[in-house]
């Protein structure tokens, strides 16, 4: 051949050839001689391995050439015993090319020759291979996988002169199988077919009988179809379900098989041979119990039409399927376990999560035909399904009945969709409707569910450890298309349509008797829900006629608070468990939040009451004519929306509230207006804090309400309008007498803002207002007394001194907690037609009195430091003494500014001589009182100027009183009354507001107090604190020796003149002192200038001159030395003389000495100097015609020198006022 030729003639083809034929050698000799070995050992390893059992194998034979493989010899011994459990004497395989193009292995035959198995049931009902369905079976899911991804075609299997030894030792028998015969065409998942099949049969000698069941072929022509009838009549399945190798949690006592079908295997010429089943399968009285032999399932007749099925294409199609009458129990025990899991196997329930948790695809492009199973018709009628559950706190049992399941044309087909139905009722009435369609592939469905007749507390198992209330009646009703759809992203479900309406829901909680909601009717229209894109659609929810009941208790709360169990997990028995086969929750994923919507919401004719039984009595409060319009209720999609409210308070007042509004962020801004609310209502809460008893009053408002609450920000609210409290009326509880009342109480033009926080008022007026101020018996006051504080009686407010002495200023706030915290502005504060009466039941007799026509008018508050307020007040005490108080003030800021004029005129006394009775030990005959008073705050300095005038103040007879005062007060009066029967009274008093002992009133008490004691023991210094001077007026010094008045104190004389003038009721006694030494040396010194003048005044009588008195003649120097020498020539006393008997002429200086020397003053002297003082001032003070000789009196002295006093001579007159 010329081929050959050019091969041997080219040395590259040549050289080709030859490494082709040493492959093709070594392939050869490697399949026919080592193969066999390899795998002899290599198998005999892994087969003891997997089975662990020990393998043996006599021979494998390998043919490469044809690609075929032949064991021989097979042994597979028992578990830890020496005997057979597996024998073949020869299992062949022919694999074909095709194997490396298709991805798996494909035989085109496969035959196993003299098979023999040895199968042995223990007493215990296990099997000899049970640890390997034990091991296999833990890792089915896993295998699973890997056949799903595994192709294979195994063609013209035949099973020859089989061998089946069955020993079943519970019943101790043994069943022998022999001469079996097996020949099966196919068994593929791949598009592969053989060139010829064997036709399928099966013969077999059991316990000495022969069974075959050979096809019928129809002869002449090419398919060979063959055919197979299958009849069996009520075969009892249930004597062979005991030898299936697998342990089952369930009895099936009872289950009888029918089968009528028809399998045809046909093989044809250019595609794949076909198995095709037609007939009926009817499954009879199947039963199946629990291990405990409760009833699971009882299924009286299931029958199943079989329309031509091509089997070997993976096809399974149903013309009807009947299920008549089923019943089914189901139940779950008290850890969770659903009964109905026992009939999978264990190893499918230990794998069930994890194959939830594994996503599956197909193989693209393997060319390998997913199952079809379609059922045309499927028809459940009159079913029944028992249902208990244990797992829950309280057991909870319905039924089932009526059940009916209607699926037309169901099919595993891409794209194919049936028609289906589901209905049932239960046991209380209930029903439930499903219509639509389904789709198997991809899963999904479309159509309408209705339920109708819900008892809600019928389900109270299932909610009772979540909340802490009883459903005691109320039904639900609930129509809503709906639509399913599976998918690689997860599935998708939406509602639509949604309809639900509740009746006659009553709720109770457990331990009261009383319901706390009653909702006749609600209703919700128009839903949609869609839980993919988590939004919540509604298109109104209306309701009426409803009642709310809302108590709070002692120690519990309100019953509102209390619904809900506290924590966030309901409870639930200790040892239960989550139902067997529901995947226990994990942490949720972050996902958006849900979006609702409620398009409209009507709530209407509701009544709210609410009992408060912590307070005595209780508080209760009626809320009726309820009424809540609302549009556009959104969460998640930031929308306003609108709302109206109103409702009745106490079947009196109305109140209503409309406006814009949000839920997310939240926030509302309203008008609101509330009319004529009751206050009476709310008098217990505060009835045990205060000691009045409200007995009329009520409150109205209208205005603008605004809240802002949007996240991660500080709260925004405020409030623009007036708000008024009419009628007005309190009684005291004591004493059972008006307390506080007023016609009205406006606040104007009110604008109140929250963050930043500032309050702004424009007017507040107060009318025809009244109050009652009251001294009780113990001498407290009742205003002190009207808020009641822990551990403070009336023995801390005690009002009169006898009771409680002055008391003392309590430590001011520090300055941070008094400064202003919000910007505070009041335009104008007006007071008309306002009274106050007082009473003090303290003093014996009892004293009242009344303030009436109080008005006027406080203008321009604010807390800004620089603005101050004007303030304008008056008053009447008694319809005639007047009361006016003018000024600025500056109240609201941080630091107090007051300027303030009070003016009170013309008061009547008399009435007060209860109070001076008992303090002063006299009644008031007469008088009358005017207070001017001034004071001025600033920088917390306290300025303030207190003129008192009383006019013809008068004593009355004395009053004999423990707590009267020892001090001379009718003498203290008397020092401060002048001649027109008036006292003046000028108390100014000045501090720092920040001293903790500084009180205004305290100081002007300890001047008051002052004064008597000074009228006792100083009464000059009293006159001189009136009518300046001071102590000054009390004596009267002369200088050393002398009488005469210094000029320097004729201004004094002439002062206490008019003081003893204007006081017609003093007497003033003088009493003259003398110093023994200054006033001898005075008078000493005196006497020696008498004689020198007396010579100067001889002289002028002798000249015919005019005489002075002695004391006015002044003898100048020039002079001085002749009248010196004149007085010593007429002196009697021995001089010095010289030697001739005669006085000599001596210096002035030795005169001047020997004339005083011998100039004696005695005490007598001394003492006239006294009297002659006290003598010379009583005629000056009756010189100046003021004062009557009789009011004066000299009074002699008990020691010549005076008491000692510091700083003051004893050559002094001394006064004393009586």
């Amino acid at each position: 051949m010329q081929w050959v030729e050019n091969a041997r003639s080219n040395p590259r083809i040549r050289k080709g050839l030859i490494a082709v034929g040493v492959a093709f050698l070594m392939y050869v000799l490697f399949g026919f001689l080592a193969l066999p070995a390899i795998l002899k050992s290599v198998l005999s390893r892994t087969l003891s391995e997997t089975f662990h059992r020990k393998t043996t194998i006599q021979d494998i034979r390998v043919n490469p050439l044809e690609l075929s493989v032949s064991v021989r010899g097979l042994t597979i011994s028992e578990r830890d015993a020496p005997s057979t459990w597996i024998s073949a004497g020869e299992i062949f395989g022919n694999f074909q090319l095709a194997s490396v193009i298709r991805g798996g292995p494909v035989l085109s035959e496969v035959r196993v020759t003299r098979p023999i198995v040895n199968i042995v049931r223990r007493p215990d009902g296990s099997y000899n291979f049970s640890d390997l369905l034990e091991e296999f079976g833990k890792k089915r899911a896993k295998r699973k996988e890997e056949e799903r991804l595994l192709k294979y075609s195994f063609n013209n299997i035949r099973i020859v002169d089989g061998s089946l030894d069955f020993d079943d030792g519970p019943k101790m028998n043994r069943h022998e199988v022999r001469k079996i015969q097996i020949a099966i065409p196919f068994l593929s998942n791949l598009p592969y077919y053989a060139d010829r099949y064997v036709q399928p049969s099966f013969s077999a000698v059991v316990n000495g009988d022969p069974v075959s069941f050979v096809g019928k072929t129809k002869p002449f022509t090419e398919s060979l179809e063959t055919t197979f009838d299958l009849n069996v009549v009520d075969l009892d399945i249930t004597n062979y379900l005991e030898y299936v190798p697998m342990q089952r949690e369930y009895e099936i006592p009872s289950a009888f098989l029918t089968v009528n079908a028809v399998l045809s295997f046909t093989q044809h010429k250019n595609k794949p041979p076909t198995l095709r089943a037609e007939g009926d399968v009817i499954l009879k009285d199947v039963r199946v119990w629990g291990r405990d032999k409760s009833p699971m399932l009882y299924l009286p007749l299931v029958k199943a039409s079989i329309s031509p099925s091509d089997l070997a294409a993976r096809e399974f199609r149903l013309a009807s399927l009947r299920i008549q009458e089923p019943e089914g129990d189901v139940s779950i025990d008290r850890d969770g376990k659903i009964n109905l899991l026992s009939l999978m196997p264990q190893e499918e329930k230990e794998n069930v999560e994890e194959a939830k948790g594994r996503k599956t695809t197909p193989n693209e492009g393997s060319g390998t035909k997913e199952p079809i199973f379609s059922v045309a018709s499927l028809r459940l009628a009159g079913g029944k399904v028992r249902f208990a559950d244990a797992s829950r706190g309280i057991p909870f049992k319905t039924e089932l009945g009526e059940l009916r399941v209607d699926v037309d044309n169901v099919s595993t087909e891409a794209g194919k969709k049936a028609d289906a139905g589901v209905s049932f009722s239960t046991e209380s009435g209930e029903t439930l409707e499903l219509n639509g369609n389904l789709s198997l592939s991809p899963l999904g469905s479309e159509g309408t569910v209705s339920l109708a007749k819900v008892v809600l507390k019928k389900y109270a198992p299932y909610y009772s450890d979540s909340v802490r209330f009883d459903v005691d009646g109320g039904s639900l009703d609930a129509r809503s298309g709906y639509r399913f759809a599976g998918g690689d992203g997860g599935p998708e479900f939406r509602l639509s349509g949604l309809g639900a309406s509740i009746s006659d829901l009553r709720l109770r909680q457990r331990e009261e008797k009383e319901e706390f909601l009653r909702i006749p009717a609600l209703a919700v229209k128009d839903a949609e829900v869609d839980p993919g894109r988590k939004e919540v659609v509604v298109g109104e929810i209306a309701t009426a006629k409803g009642t709310v009941a809302v108590r709070r208790s002692v120690g519990a709360g309100t019953n509102i608070a209390r619904l809900v169990p506290e924590g966030s997990h309901p409870a639930k028995p200790a040892d239960a468990k989550e139902p067997a086969g529901i995947p226990s929750g994990g942490k949720a994923p972050t996902a958006q939040p849900w979006r609702v919507t409620i398009k409209k919401t009507v709530v209407n004719g509701y009544a709210v009451r609410f009992e408060d039984r912590t307070t005595a009595p209780p508080v209760e409060i009626v809320l009726d004519r309820f009424r809540l319009a609302a549009e556009n209720i959104a969460i998640g999609t930031h929308q306003r929306g609108r709302f109206s409210f109103s409702t009745r308070y106490n079947r009196q007042g109305n109140v209503s509230l409309g406006g814009t509004f949000s839920a997310d962020p939240p926030s509302f801004n309203a008008k609101f207006q509330a009319d004529n609310l009751p206050i009476g209502p709310m008098q217990p809460y505060y009835t045990e804090r205060v000691k009045i008893f409200l007995t009329g009053g009520s409150i109205s408002a209208e205005g603008n309400v605004s809240v802002d609450a949007r996240k991660d920000q500080p709260l925004r609210a405020g409030f623009r309008g007036d708000v008024t409290v009419n009628g007005f009326s309190s009684l005291d509880k004591d004493l059972e007498e008006d307390f506080l009342k007023f016609s009205t109480l406006h606040f104007g033009g009110v604008d109140v803002e929250y963050h930043p926080t500032s309050v702004a008022i424009r007017e507040i007026s107060l009318t025809d207002f009244y109050s009652r101020i009251i001294v009780h018996p113990d001498g407290t006051l009742n205003l002190q007394g009207i808020v009641a504080k822990e551990g403070v009686g009336r023995d801390n407010a005690l009002l009169h001194p006898a009771a409680a002495g002055v008391p003392e200023k309590t430590a001011p706030a520090d300055n941070a907690s008094q400064a202003p915290e919000v910007p505070v502005r009041i335009d104008t504060v007006t007071l008309q037609g306002g009274s106050v009466k007082f009473s003090d039941h303290y003093i014996k007799p009892n004293y009242s009195a009344s303030l009436v026509e109080v008005g006027g008018r406080v203008s321009g508050l604010s807390s800004e430091e620089s603005k101050l307020a004007d303030i304008d007040l008056r008053g009447k005490l008694e319809n005639s003494a007047p009361l006016e108080i003018v000024g600025k003030i500056n109240p609201l800021a941080k630091d107090l500014f007051l300027d303030l004029k009070v003016d009170f005129r013309d008061m009547d006394l008399s009435p007060l001589s209860p109070y001076s009775g008992r303090y002063a030990g006299y009644g008031i005959q007469k008088g009358k009182l005017t207070l001017n008073l001034k004071y001025h705050i600033e920088k917390k300095n306290l300025k303030s100027d207190n003129k008192v005038f009383l006019d013809q103040f008068t004593f009355g007879e004395a009053v004999d009183s423990p707590d009267a005062t020892k001090l001379p007060v009718r003498f203290a009066v008397a020092l401060l009354k002048d001649r027109n029967g008036e006292v003046h009274l000028d108390l100014p008093v000045s501090g720092s507001i920040d001293d903790p002992k500084f009180s205004i009133w305290g100081v002007v008490w300890q001047i008051v107090k002052n004064l008597l004691v000074k009228a006792a023991t100083s009464p000059f210094a009293l006159l001189g604190a009136v009518f300046g001077g001071g102590e000054e007026l009390s004596y009267l010094e002369f200088d050393p020796g002398s009488s005469v008045i210094p000029a320097s104190d004729n201004a004094k004389l002439a002062n206490l003149a008019k003081v003893l003038s204007e006081r017609p009721a003093l007497k003033l006694e003088i009493e003259g002192h003398v110093d023994i030494d200054k006033d001898r040396e005075g008078m000493r010194q005196q006497i020696f200038r008498r004689k020198i003048a007396a010579r100067k005044l001889a002289d002028l009588v002798k000249t015919g001159q005019p005489a002075p008195a002695l004391d006015n003649v002044r003898v100048d120097a020039a002079e001085y030395p002749k009248y010196l020498a004149l007085a010593y020539k007429a002196e009697k006393f021995p001089k010095p003389r010289n030697f001739i008997g005669m006085a000599k002429d001596l210096p002035a200086p030795e005169m001047e000495k020997l004339m005083l020397t011998h100039i004696q003053v005695t005490d007598d002297a001394l003492r006239q100097l006294a009297m002659e003082r006290a003598s010379r001032v009583r005629d000056r003070l009756v010189a100046l015609g003021k004062v009557e000789p009789e009011r004066i009196f000299l009074v002699e002295p008990k020691t010549l020198p005076p008491e000692r006093k510091e700083k003051l001579r004893d050559s002094r007159v001394d006064f004393r006022i009586k």
